[in-house]
């Protein structure tokens, strides 16, 4: 019920956006973007589509709107500082969840000394793997 509710409340504040009467001072692709805003985010609380699908909207309303070409629009998508940042956050998923326990390495490796507390939590693994060879 939620999602049906959350996906009409997007649908109905992009169509306005598109085909309202537009607010004192605003342009019609700033209204369109702001109608665009309102249906993202409707669909991500209420979760009416898949996330990663939902992510996707604006590179179909943009360029059919005629706020964004869709090489400007697909270029927003793929900057280099992005990049950074999703790269910077799959390191730190990747050593939150530590290959050498399979556990998490901060809950089960508290050390002060930080190369003493992988050190603890390595060791039993790779004993365990070198043994297996």
């Amino acid at each position: 019920m939620t999602r049906s509710i959350g996906f009409a409340l997007g649908v109905i504040a992009l169509l306005a956006a598109i085909f309202g009467p537009l607010p004192e001072g605003l342009s019609r692709e700033g209204f369109i973007v702001a109608g665009l805003v309102v249906l993202m985010a409707a669909w991500w609380i209420t979760e009416a589509l898949p996330l990663t699908a939902t992510a996707l909207v604006p590179f179909l309303v943009l360029p059919f709107a005629g706020v964004m070409d869709a090489k400007e629009t697909a270029s927003a998508y793929y900057s280099p500082i992005l990049f950074l940042i999703l790269g910077g956050a799959f390191i730190a998923l990747r050593s939150s969840v530590s290959v050498c326990t399979g556990g998490s390495a901060s809950a089960s490796c508290a050390s002060p000394d930080p190369m003493r507390a992988r050190a603890d939590c390595c060791w039993p693994s790779w004993r365990a793997r070198r043994s297996s060879r």
